[in-house]
């Protein structure tokens, strides 16, 4: 007797910040890989990195935004992944589309020197 073939489930990605489902006092830290308490994020040293050839200070919120992105970007009808737009975010200000990129300090200027305009 044949079987039906199971629905495939849909797999829960999170995005950096995204609380654990079931869970409302752990969120995901995109940088661990881990599932934390909101106060780790104040200790997670992130990365720099480098936008046209100029190096930045990430933060928490840019990491979020340019996850978010990403995978909005990418995600198709019948995906079988799910990506979850949380409004309980840690770092979440708006929707995908109000929510703007942060600006990043700039950590290195380089030796990028204007020329002066004699």
């Amino acid at each position: 007797m044949n079987q039906p073939n199971p629905v495939p489930t849909r797999v829960r990605h999170y995005l950096h910040g995204d609380p654990v489902e079931g869970n409302p006092e752990r969120f995901y830290c995109q940088r661990c890989d881990l599932f934390v308490e909101r106060g780790h994020f104040a200790t997670c040293e992130l990365d720099n990195v480098v936008i046209r050839g100029l190096r930045y200070k990430e933060t928490h919120e840019w990491r979020y935004v340019t996850a978010r992105r990403r995978w909005m970007r990418t995600f198709e009808p019948g995906d079988k992944r799910r990506i979850v737009d949380d409004p309980g975010n840690v770092f979440r200000t708006g929707t995908a589309s109000e929510q703007a990129l942060p600006s990043l300090e700039q950590t290195d200027p380089g030796d990028f020197v204007p020329e002066s305009a004699d």
